[in-house]
């Protein structure tokens, strides 16, 4: 008994940390929620009434579907441009007025009015959020759980759109340790979303354009290229961004779609960078047209082979701290999410959440206003030397900036500072994007020392971890290049420190701004173990192509580091808020640490059955028992082809459609009328769009409709034919067809389900999306091995034990020692 408790409280810690070899354990809580999700289709459903739209539709090229991808690339580069000029002005704000109190000594007004400044915003920010809670975090783990097919509620409404930019602005222009990147990728998903449908459920106006994208398939296509156009208009990629829509958000992905989400990156970056260059703060500076990297990199250097081994020492440093960011985060989600089960009250909750967001600014605030009795001096430096500590154009945090020129005898102008700045201030009080580029400035070896670096690097990669779970609009991706930039910058200081600044070509690239870039990366990759995506977006924000290998380098070997210790941080949170997804391919790991073939069982080992199905000729009491019955989003399609063939499969069906033909009383046909012979109903008047998306009565009052049929024996005897609207294409499989493959092509294709038949093709099971999660595929494997329903092969016997027999032998043991409990209690 003490050594089965050992093991699962063992696999409970592997569990919890995330290690990549263990599937998650859901608890009963956590199943309710994850049961409450429905899945997507991501083609539209190739039933009459479909085919007949598709007729209606006049033929054309695919100009409109080009012109479509350019309005969504300007209308997310334009939402872009409005979230950087916000923040630039919040943040501006707070440092003019703080500026002044420094300025006259008065550190005590500028802490009141750092943290005051930040609190108005900071509140403000989390009041939005929890008017709209689908806006709060970065929106990613939604956004890919969204494009896997699973159906989430609120994510796509105008109102977290509103919030969303709104709350973003304020929480990174306040000061947060927080970054908006991430939320521009769901607020672009938000742009595409709408504008493609050229419809609104909340205005509930339909514009008559572009109507041919208003299915399933090129909806969930534009809101991918909303996804890439937001990520390229953030970070000025437009290659990265998408590649990162192809590798981390994207499931479902064409060759024709590249191009097109490509050119929809292209507009995005555009449209930002042109603004953004003779802009700050909705104040025009010139320079119009002028485009700019995001971090620029001064001096290009070249790269020693030398310089591979530090790379892959920040690489195992990347894949260290990243996995344990994610398990900080993990915590952190886990504890709140306990915590706020147990809290009754609904404005109780609001209060506490409210209270949670605002302790962040508290906790770092004496960070960001500096320490004036600080040592973390450099005084009156030379800028234009080979041997300068600081940049140009360093902030001076603490004591007004003195400059003088001095002219050799060779005519050479040098600027001399007379003054000292905190650097843990430099780094802290301006946004996270600011910071980073101090940390990426070359041929500055000196500007930070160590306990400036360490302090910010311990306080964000808390700060940043507590502040991703808050109710804020916020994303952890500049938060992630600042926390890199740290430990990448501390090593190369080390090595300058040991071995002098070098100015030789053969060492120049012993450099603490180089090293930062290559930390950034690092850590980014040990957190998203993003590989091709992420080594092209760092080379755009920096144009340092001399660094592509070495940054290659890094990500792999952080990615290696990461993968031995715990899932990806989206995928990892997708598994805290219950999100059902699944990866490209199964993943069951043995007991020895080796991967389990799939494909030693069938789709009958991992079904659900009995099956609750609907007949083609259904009445309007059955139909209307059936939907009140159950939750399920989709039904199998029977019909009656004589004796024994009463279960034949011919097609699917999903709720929805269900619900709106039971809306529909001149579809219903009396049974003394219905015959062999009897008439189709005309479908050509049900637009395929209104049917497949309409709501026109609300839930509560179609139950209400439904009980009243069931209620009611008149609605026996009428029934309807759903010949017209079933999706006759609906994907069906042998009950012996291959585990491992049922998975690819469920995952491939993007079925909401998948029906099971058996040789004479009747239905005897179906497969939904949360069957083919890995959990569920364990519990029913090891279910398989304790109480098999058939005689199993040699190889599928032997396979089990391997994986599942030591459990299975605990759970009889322990099922022994209970009955031997049970009855020595009795006895006595």
């Amino acid at each position: 008994m003490n050594s089965r408790r050992f093991s699962v409280k063992k696999m409970a810690l592997k569990s919890t940390f995330g290690f990549t070899t263990v599937n998650h354990n859901y608890t009963e809580a956590e199943r309710q929620i994850l049961n409450s999700y429905h899945s997507l289709e991501y083609l539209p459903p190739h039933s009459k009434v479909y085919r007949n739209w598709l007729q209606q539709q006049p033929a054309r090229l695919d100009w409109d579907r080009w012109l479509m991808m350019a309005i969504i690339g300007f209308s997310v580069g334009i939402l872009g441009f409005l979230l950087h000029q916000i923040i630039d002005i919040i943040a501006e704000g707070k440092w003019h007025l703080t500026q002044h109190y420094i300025s006259n000594g008065d550190f005590s007004g500028a802490y009141s009015h750092t943290v005051g400044y930040s609190l108005i915003f900071l509140v403000s920010s989390c009041l939005l959020v929890l008017y709209q809670p689908a806006a709060a975090g970065s929106g990613i783990p939604e956004i890919i759980g969204f494009l896997n097919g699973t159906r989430i509620k609120d994510i796509f409404k105008m109102q977290t759109l509103i919030v969303k930019f709104l709350s973003c602005a304020f929480a990174v222009g306040c000061g947060m340790p927080v970054g908006y990147e991430g939320p521009m990728i769901h607020l672009g998903s938000l742009v595409a979303a709408g504008v493609s449908q050229f419809k609104s459920a909340t205005f509930e106006c339909t514009l008559p354009f572009f109507s041919r994208f208003r299915n399933s398939e090129d909806r969930r296509n534009f809101i991918s290229a909303g996804a890439a156009a937001g990520i390229a208009s953030a970070f000025g990629a437009p290659v990265g961004g998408l590649l990162f829509a192809m590798e981390e958000v994207s499931s479902f992905w064409k060759n024709k779609l590249s191009f097109q989400v490509f050119f929809c990156c292209m507009i995005a970056t555009f449209t930002t960078d042109i603004l953004n260059s003779s802009f700050h703060g909705f104040k025009y500076k010139g320079d119009f047209g002028l485009f700019k990297p995001k971090f620029i990199s001064r001096d290009l250097m070249a790269v020693n082979v030398i310089a591979v081994f530090p790379a892959i020492l920040l690489g195992i440093l990347g894949g260290l701290l990243g996995s344990g960011f994610t398990h900080l985060n993990l915590v952190f989600a886990r504890s709140r999410k306990k915590f706020m089960s147990g809290i009754k009250g609904k404005n109780t909750a609001r209060l506490i959440r409210l209270r949670q967001t605002s302790s962040t600014p508290v906790s770092c605030v004496y960070s960001e206003t500096g320490d004036p009795d600080s040592h973390d001096r450099n005084v009156c430096t030379a800028t234009n030397s080979s041997d300068s500590n600081t940049e140009v154009n360093i902030q001076f945090y603490t004591y007004n900036m003195t400059e003088y020129r001095v002219q050799d005898n060779n005519g050479t102008v040098r600027v001399y500072r007379n003054g000292s700045y905190s650097e843990l201030a430099t780094l802290f009080y301006g946004t996270g994007e600011q910071a980073v580029y101090h940390l990426y400035s070359k041929n500055t070896h000196k500007q930070f020392g160590y306990t400036s670096m360490a302090a910010m690097l311990v306080i964000y990669f808390v700060m940043s971890c507590w502040s991703a779970g808050t109710y804020l609009s916020c994303g952890i991706v500049v938060p992630m290049l600042l926390i890199g930039g740290l430990y990448g910058r501390m090593t190369g200081r080390l090595l300058v420190d040991q071995f002098g600044i070098q100015t030789h070509k053969y060492w120049a690239w012993m450099d603490p701004g180089a090293f930062a870039l290559l930390g950034s990366v690092s850590f980014f990759a040990g957190v998203t173990r993003l590989t091709i995506s992420l080594t092209v977006i760092m080379v755009e924000i920096t144009n340092d192509i001399h660094q592509l290998l070495l940054i290659m380098i890094s990500i792999m070997v952080a990615k290696w580091t990461g993968d031995l210790l715990t899932h990806p941080l989206y995928h990892a949170l997708l598994e805290v808020k219950c999100i059902p997804f699944l990866t490209p391919e199964p993943i069951l790991m043995k007991m020895d640490g080796s991967v389990l073939n799939l494909d030693l069982f069938t789709t009958q080992d991992a079904m659900t059955h009995p099956v609750k199905t609907v007949n083609i000729f259904a009445s309007v009491h059955s139909i209307a028992k059936l939907l009140l019955g159950n939750t399920h989003g989709g039904f199998p399609v029977v019909k009656s082809l004589g004796e024994n063939l009463e279960n034949t499969f011919c097609g699917e069906i999903s709720r929805l459609e269900l619900r709106n033909l039971m809306t529909r009383p001149e579809l219903f046909i009396m049974k003394s009328d219905f015959s062999a012979t009897v008439r189709m109903p005309h479908v050509s008047d049900i637009m395929h769009p209104h049917f497949r998306l309409s709501k026109k009565s609300p839930h509560l009052a179609t139950d209400e409709l439904l009980q009243q049929y069931m209620n009611e024996p008149l609605y026996c005897d009428y029934y309807v034919n759903l010949s017209p609207y079933i999706n006759d294409s609906g994907v069906c499989v042998q009950q012996h067809f291959s585990l491992q493959r049922a998975y690819i092509l469920f995952r491939t294709m993007g079925l909401r389900q998948m029906t099971v038949v058996n040789h004479t093709n009747q239905v005897v099971g179906t497969i939904s999306r949360k069957d083919l999660m890995g959990f569920s595929i364990e519990e029913r494997l090891e279910r398989l091995l304790i109480n098999p329903p058939r005689k199993l092969s040699r190889s599928v016997v032997l396979a089990l034990k391997k994986n599942y027999g030591g459990r299975k032998s605990e759970r009889l043991k322990e099922e022994d020692e209970d009955q031997s409990q049970g009855t020595e209690n009795n006895n006595q």
